[in-house]
């Protein structure tokens, strides 16, 4: 779904000041906030520093050996950034806000191939060879199944928002055994965060039609009640879940919740 890109981020979370690697693993850690903004940031870059990251240049990318067209395909709808805090780099795979991505979500949920999942996979790839075991994979909805994806493919591991489900079949195209992709991503190669009330989450668990999302689910607490004549008309409903989908939910919850002092796992 798309993101609304109009909301401010939320600033509660100190990040980027100590410069302390982000690591796999199941538990939710501070820095898993910063990798929230750039599943964000992917959507519609913003200029300077987020978290403590910055986005490579095309020039930055050509010396690493990764071709910047590679990061953007208008025809498929793939969308894709790189960032770096000098220690670590993080591959950001943007979510659905083109038809193009509507395409994509239903081709790979339904079994069929899908470029966009491929192309994730060449360039995580790619990305892999050039920065080695500094690489980190995320993204929101459509770009946390992709990132989820590429990291398996790519010996890597990922945080992801919202993400869409991973089939199969899409794993199986790719070389792995899918019971022991989903296990090693949920034994903590993929760090996943799910927003209490989001669409896409209930609609991927309520049915086993689509596939649910790969990786080990950290749960966050959506603090929008319906009260009152609003818990009985279904369109507030819908609106809950749809707003609760967006990846500024997400950072509203992550910096009111900090879950990594809860020791949420």
């Amino acid at each position: 779904m798309m993101a609304n890109l109009n909301v401010p981020r939320c600033d509660r979370v100190s990040t980027g000041s100590d410069n302390i690697p982000i690591t796999s693993g199941q538990r939710s850690l501070q820095a898993d906030y910063s990798l929230a903004l750039l599943a964000k940031d992917v959507y519609a870059p913003v200029a300077g520093s987020l978290g403590g990251f910055t986005r490579l240049s095309d020039r930055a990318l050509l010396s690493a050996g990764i071709d910047p067209a590679s990061l953007s395909d208008s025809a498929s709808g793939f969308l894709a950034g790189i960032y770096s805090d000098n220690q670590q780099y993080v591959l950001s795979f943007a979510g659905t806000n083109d038809l193009n991505d509507w395409l994509s979500n239903i081709r790979q949920a339904t079994g069929y191939e899908d470029i966009q999942y491929n192309q994730s996979v060449a360039l995580g790839k790619t990305a892999k060879m050039a920065f080695g075991d500094t690489l980190i994979m995320t993204g929101h909805s459509l770009g946390g199944g992709l990132a989820a994806t590429a990291a398996l493919a790519s010996g890597v591991w990922a945080v992801t928002f919202n993400a869409a489900g991973v089939s199969d079949h899409t794993l199986n195209r790719l070389g792995m055994d899918p019971a022991q992709a989903r296990l090693s991503a949920e034994g903590g190669g993929v760090r996943r965060y799910s927003e209490q009330y989001d669409l896409l989450t209930d609609v991927q668990e309520s049915t086993s039609l689509i596939p649910d999302a790969i990786g080990h689910k950290i749960t966050l607490a959506n603090s929008d009640k319906l009260s009152g004549v609003n818990d009985w008309l279904p369109h507030k409903h819908l609106e809950r879940r749809l707003s609760a989908h967006g990846i500024d939910k997400v950072l509203s919850s992550m910096s009111e919740q900090q879950p990594w002092d809860r020791q949420y796992a």
